[in-house]
């Protein structure tokens, strides 16, 4: 059994540096919370068309609706940094057109396959270059 009169006294015992302290609570703090940036809303006018609708062949049932048409939409700037920023190297096409679509990818994966061709079809014409493959 150890003898508590050899312990030092609790003023006797250094405290980490004050810099190595603030560190530390830093790092507990967890990631800073990132305000969003603003973002206008913007009317286009003119130019090519930034949405079109896919009328389906095979309709389906999802979340209690009917689903007859998907309207593919281009992507904002902030959308594109948005995805990129929360998938990272994870980042797939159909992650892209689930935002071009506000559908679920697994959702779009699950279209019959020649209805499926064109919702794809029509998302990547409307992909960003820096999301289109090189060779394209």
């Amino acid at each position: 059994m150890t003898d508590v009169t050899d312990a030092p006294a609790i003023a006797e015992i250094p405290l980490p540096p004050d810099a190595l302290v603030q560190e530390m609570i830093a790092q507990d703090a967890g990631p800073a919370v990132r305000t969003p940036p603003r973002v206008e809303s913007l009317q286009f006018v003119g130019g090519r068309p930034m949405s079109v609708a896919i009328t389906l062949d095979f309709p389906f049932l999802w979340e209690g609706r009917v689903v007859d048409t998907i309207a593919v939409r281009r992507m904002t700037t902030q959308a594109m940094t948005d995805l990129a920023d929360r998938l990272g190297e994870r980042l797939e096409l159909f992650d892209v057109y689930a935002v071009m679509t506000d559908l679920p990818a697994s959702v779009l994966r699950a279209l019959e396959a020649s209805d499926g061709t064109r919702v794809t079809e029509a998302a990547y014409d409307f992909l960003p270059r820096a999301l289109r493959p090189a060779n394209a």
